[in-house]
């Protein structure tokens, strides 16, 4: 790896590996590699702490492998990351709040893990984060609040086991998908999903799904949400 002094990608998704994420690929190549992407594959084992040495990268896709183990904080060491997609892999424990250093971040995929315990408040710091995808993990508590995030448009977070009222003041006025489904979250369903004076919180709002939830009471008038194309409370 030392000698590949110009290699500045590494692209191996869709093929059968197995074994382990050799460190050597976080030293050899640290100064220079921008992106890697090992994704789909049947890579096992923990991400090695020697990522932290991969200064120059910029988009990392480790999905759909059977990576384990939870993840080091050196994963927030990465300066210039733009894209982290460790989604489909067993990944346990609690995501670590070093990923709120990753202040680059415009794309973050955890989905389809088995993460725990409730997200770091300091999330709600990736100011330049776009699409965020937490879903199908065993994530518990209320929601951090991301409303800051100006830039962020998509949010995944089904299929957990988030609790409180729907977080509606939580989200950012540039969100358009905002899928909650398959979580504990109580009480009725916000009127200012509906209304049109409320709605200015939440004004691009295209796609809501909030079903299988512990959600009572009335459905408000959502008549005033002219941006809503699909919704559903099933």
């Amino acid at each position: 790896y030392k000698r590949q002094e110009l290699l500045l990608s590494i692209r191996l998704a869709d093929n059968d590996l197995d074994g382990t994420l050799p460190p050597e690929v976080f030293e050899g190549l640290a100064s220079h590699l921008l992106a890697l992407d090992l994704s789909t594959s049947s890579l096992g084992g923990t991400v090695p702490r020697e990522i932290r040495n991969a200064e120059a990268l910029t988009h990392l896709y480790l999905g759909d492998n059977l990576l384990t183990g939870t993840l080091p904080n050196a994963i927030g060491a990465l300066p210039r990351v733009t894209h982290l997609f460790l989604n489909e892999n067993l990944f346990t424990g609690t995501p670590p709040s070093s990923l709120a250093s990753l202040t680059r971040l415009q794309g973050l995929g955890l989905h389809q893990n088995g993460f725990r315990g409730t997200l770091p408040a300091r999330l709600g710091r990736l100011r330049n984060l776009n699409v965020l995808y937490l879903d199908e993990n065993e994530l518990t508590g209320t929601v951090p609040d991301l409303a800051g995030l100006q830039n962020l448009t998509f949010v995944n977070l089904a299929g957990n086991a988030f609790t409180g009222a729907v977080p509606v003041d939580k989200f950012p006025t540039s969100t358009t998908r905002l899928l909650l489904s398959s979580n504990s979250f109580s009480g009725g369903v916000p009127a200012a999903f509906g209304d049109v004076a409320a709605t200015a919180h939440l004004p691009n709002l295209q796609e809501l799904d909030i079903k299988r939830n512990d959600l009572t009471g009335m459905v408000p008038d959502f008549s005033g949400a002219s941006s809503l194309v699909t919704l559903d409370l099933s």
